[in-house]
C-alpha cells in the first residue's frame, strides 16, 4: 500500500553499483563506521576473519561511503607477480621505503591502500616485515589488509577478527529476505516462515557465506517448483539432501584433503584432545580449517565448528552413514530407525513364503544401519552386550542386541512375533540398571511382527516395548505402538 512505511529489513539495503559487490547488498553500516574509526587512529588495519565473512565487501562499501578518502584497492590474488611489484605500480615501494602518491591526491587527503587476498603472498616474508615494521611512517597513508587468520602479529594494535564480521540479527533478516538472486531479489513465499528463518539463523550463526549459500539454494528449489510449501522447504533443509547441494557449506570453503579428513574424523569421534601434544600435522590441519572458516578456537582450548551448518556438512562428508545429531529419546531413535528400513530388503528376505524368518539377523542388520544413521560418529554402537559383565554377581545373559553408548546409554533388543518378549522385558525391568557394571539409562524391546491384516489386536502395551506390525505382502509401511500408548503411529519405510 502506497502510504505504508517499508518493512524494517528493507531499510538495511543500499543499491551498490556493479563492479563492487553483488546487487543488492547489506550496507553493514556499523562495521564500515568501525573500520573508518580504526583507520583514523591506526596506520595499519588487519582484517583477519576467515574466508566468506565479507571482508572484500566491507572494503568496497568503505570506498562507496567515504568518498573523501582516496582508496587504492590492490588484489594480491595475482599469480607470478610478487607483492612489492603489485603495490609499486600504485606508487608504493615497500622494500625501498618510498611512496609516490598519485597527483590527484589532495594535500591533506587520507590515502588508504587496500590489500585484498593478502594471504596469497604470505611466502614473501621480507615484504611483510618491511611493511609492518618500517613503511607506516610519517607519510600519512594507511594500509588496510584483508588477510586470513594464518598471518597475524600480536604487536598489531588494530585487528578485525571473525567476531567483528558476524551478522547481527537485523542484518541477517535483511540478507534472508533479500539475498539478491537473479532478477527477483525477494525470497519466494515458501521461505517467509519465521520457523524456517529462525532455524537457519541458529544453524548459520551469523556466518555471511553460510547464510547466503543456504538461502540461494532454498530459493532455487522453491522457484523451480521442487518445494511448493513451507513444510517442504523445512523438510528439505533438515534432510541429508541439503549438504549435497551446498558447496562445502559456503561458496569458497575447502573440500577436505585426506589429511584434513583424518583430522576432522578424530575431532568428530572425540579422539582429539586440545593441548601441547598435538602433532605438527594436526596443527597444520587445524590452521587450514580455521582459516577456511570451518573451525574456531585454538589448539590449547576448546575447538568447535563455526556454525551448525558447517558441522552438518562435514559430518556427512566424513561419515556419510552417520547422523549429524543424537536423538533426544530412545523412542525417537526407534522411530527414525524404523523409517530408514528398506522395504525391498525386508521383502527379499521372506519371499517366497512371506513368513518371517526363524532368526532376526535380517532385521538386526537393518536396525544396526539405522542406529548408525541417526547417531553421531562419536556415539559407539556395541552389538550383543549384557547389562552385567561376566565377573558380576548376577549375569543375566546377552540381552541387548545393541548398546548405544556415549551420553545416551541405551539398550535395544529386537524380537520377532513376540518371541520371549515378556520374559526379556521382565528380566531387564528387574535388573538394577543404574548400579550394574554397564550404565543403562533406558532400554526397549522392539517386537517386529507380520500379520495377514496388519492389525493391532492383542498387542501388549508396556513401558519398555515398541511393537512394529507389518501387513504381510506390504512392507512399505507399518503400524507402531510405543510403550503404553493407546494409539499407534503409521511409519513409512524407505524403498
Amino acid at each position: 500500500m502506497s502510504g505504508q512505511a517499508p518493512p524494517p529489513y528493507l531499510l538495511l539495503f543500499e543499491q551498490i553499483p556493479r563492479g563492487y559487490t553483488q546487487l543488492p547488498t547489506l550496507p553493514r553500516t556499523a562495521l564500515v563506521e568501525k573500520l573508518h574509526n580504526a583507520i583514523q587512529s591506526s596506520r595499519f588495519v588487519l582484517l583477519s576473519a576467515p574466508s566468506e565473512y565479507g571482508k572484500t565487501t566491507v572494503m568496497n562499501l568503505f570506498i562507496l561511503r567515504y568518498t573523501a578518502v582516496h582508496c587504492i584497492p590492490i588484489s594480491f590474488y595475482t599469480p607470478d607477480v610478487i607483492a612489492n611489484e603489485l603495490v609499486a605500480t600504485h606508487g608504493l615501494d615497500v622494500l625501498q621505503k618510498s611512496c609516490q602518491l598519485p597527483q590527484d591526491v589532495g594535500k591533506d587527503q587520507l590515502v588508504v591502500f587496500m590489500l585484498d587476498d593478502a594471504q596469497s603472498k604470505f611466502e614473501d616474508k621480507s615484504f611483510w616485515n618491511s611493511l609492518i615494521e618500517a613503511l607506516i611512517s610519517a607519510t600519512g597513508e594507511c594500509t588496510l589488509c584483508h588477510l586470513g587468520d594464518t598471518y597475524t602479529r600480536e604487536r598489531l594494535s588494530c585487528k578485525f577478527t571473525r567476531d567483528d564480521f558476524l551478522l547481527g540479527n537485523e542484518e541477517a533478516i535483511g540478507l534472508f529476505y533479500y539475498p539478491g538472486i537473479e532478477n527477483d531479489n525477494r525470497v519466494p513465499k515458501q521461505l517467509e516462515s519465521p520457523e524456517l528463518r529462525d532455524l537457519i539463523f541458529r544453524e548459520c550463526n551469523g556466518h555471511v557465506g553460510a547464510l547466503t549459500t543456504v538461502v540461494k539454494e532454498l530459493c532455487r528449489v522453491s522457484r523451480r517448483g521442487f518445494k511448493k510449501s513451507v513444510e517442504d522447504v523445512i523438510s528439505f533443509y533438515k534432510s541429508d539432501q541439503l549438504p549435497k547441494y551446498i558447496p562445502c557449506f559456503s561458496g569458497w570453503h575447502m573440500q577436505p584433503t585426506p589429511k584434513l579428513k583424518s583430522f576432522l574424523s578424530k575431532y568428530l569421534t572425540g579422539g582429539l584432545d586440545c593441548g601441547p601434544e598435538w602433532s605438527g600435522e594436526d596443527k597444520e590441519c587445524f590452521t587450514s580449517l580455521k582459516a577456511a572458516g570451518i573451525l574456531t578456537g585454538s589448539e590449547n582450548s576448546n575447538i568447535e565448528f563455526t556454525c551448525r551448518l558447517a558441522e552438518r556438512y562435514y559430518t556427512k562428508e566424513i561419515f556419510p552413514n552417520r547422523g549429524v545429531e543424537n536423538p533426544s529419546s530412545l523412542h525417537g531413535l526407534i522411530r527414525k530407525v524404523i523409517g530408514s528400513m528398506s522395504m525391498s530388503f525386508i521383502e527379499r528376505t521372506i519371499t517366497p513364503t512371506y513368513e518371517f524368518p526363524l532368526t532376526t539377523n535380517s532385521f538386526l542388520a537393518q536396525v544396526m544401519t539405522g542406529i548408525a544413521l541417526w547417531t553421531l560418529p562419536s556415539c559407539p554402537i556395541c552389538p550383543d552386550v549384557s547389562p552385567t559383565f561376566p565377573h558380576a554377581a548376577h549375569r543375566i545373559g546377552d540381552e541387548f542386541d545393541f548398546y548405544v553408548g556415549a551420553d545416551l546409554c541405551w539398550g535395544i533388543d529386537v524380537r520377532l512375533n513376540g518371541e520371549e518378549t515378556d520374559i526379556v522385558e521382565a528380566r531387564l525391568s528387574t535388573t538394577e540398571m543404574n548400579t550394574s557394571t554397564l550404565p543403562v539409562t533406558d532400554f526397549v524391546v522392539v517386537d517386529i511382527r507380520g500379520t495377514k491384516t496388519g492389525g493391532l489386536e492383542n498387542i501388549p502395551r508396556t513401558p519398555n516395548r515398541v511393537t512394529v506390525v507389518f501387513k504381510l505382502t506390504d512392507f512399505s509401511r507399518c503400524r507402531c505402538v510405543f510403550g503404553e500408548s493407546e494409539g499407534s503411529e503409521l511409519i513409512h519405510l524407505q524403498w
